[in-house]
This record gives C-alpha cells, structure tokens and sequence, in this order.
C-alpha cells in the first residue's frame, strides 16, 4: 500500500487502499489531460472477502471500459473464498502532480449509488468483453 505524505492524508478516505485517496462523489471530475493533471473517466470493481474469514480486504482497481470491470468482479467473485461482495461503479481516477510532496497523488473517486452491476444484462457485456480481447495484447479494445 502507498502511503501519502503526512501534508497528504485525509480523514474523509473510504480506506486503506493502493490508492492515495478514495472518495465517494455525487459527480465525477471532468475529463483531462496535461503533463501535470490527469483524469480519467470509467469504472471501478469495489470487492472484499469475509472480514473474520480470511478473505481480501476492501480494495478498487479501476478499468477505463465497462466490460473488462465487469468480467474482473465476476471471475473475482467466483472465488468463493477471498472475494464475498463486489460492485462496478462509475468512477474516475487522478493523478495530480503535488509539488510539496515531490510525487503524483492518486484519488479515485467513486460515483454514489451507481452499481452497475447487473445479471440480466451480464451475458451481453461478457460477449462484447471477449470480442474486444486481443490475445496478443494486455488492453481492451471495444468493438466498433
């Protein structure tokens, strides 16, 4: 986990994470892009496991399209054991150059109330996930 510098922490983060900040908004930061502020807009799977079981502790990872976030909570969740709960929300994640610090602080933020996860439309989101795989390469390209 990384932790931010002292001038950095916040009393308002949803908890410990690899993230230097995670925070729950009614709206989501604007889209941007400059050599010292970047966000970007797209999905993060929230999930954790069973707190006296063993299970993984709370954590987000965020993708940039919605059908990879939901293929990555669902193989997730089939673990059984480590992941018990997971949801995909609407989310942004920043990097901003802090120049005190001498480092980028990374904040993800969360859309309230916007868990998009859903079986009924599961299947259609998995089929366009493995149109959009490239097996050559690690990203996703949704398809046209």
């Amino acid at each position: 986990m990384l932790t931010p510098a002292p001038d950095l922490l916040c009393d308002t983060c949803l908890g410990p994470s690899h993230y230097d900040h995670v925070h729950s908004v009614d709206r989501l930061p604007s889209p941007r892009h400059t050599d010292e502020h970047v966000v970007r807009r797209g999905y993060a799977v929230d999930f954790a496991g069973h707190r006296g079981g063993g299970g993984l502790s709370r954590s987000w990872v965020f993708f940039t399209d919605r059908e990879p976030a939901v293929v990555f909570g669902r193989a997730a969740r089939m673990s059984g054991f480590d992941v018990s709960h997971y949801a995909v929300l609407e989310a942004a994640r920043e990097n901003r150059w802090n120049e005190r610090a001498n480092t980028d602080v990374v904040t993800l933020y969360l859309m309230s109330g916007s868990n998009l996860r859903d079986h009924t439309t599961e299947l259609t989101i998995l089929r366009r996930w493995v149109q959009g795989c490239r097996p050559g390469a690690a990203s996703y390209d949704p398809p046209r």
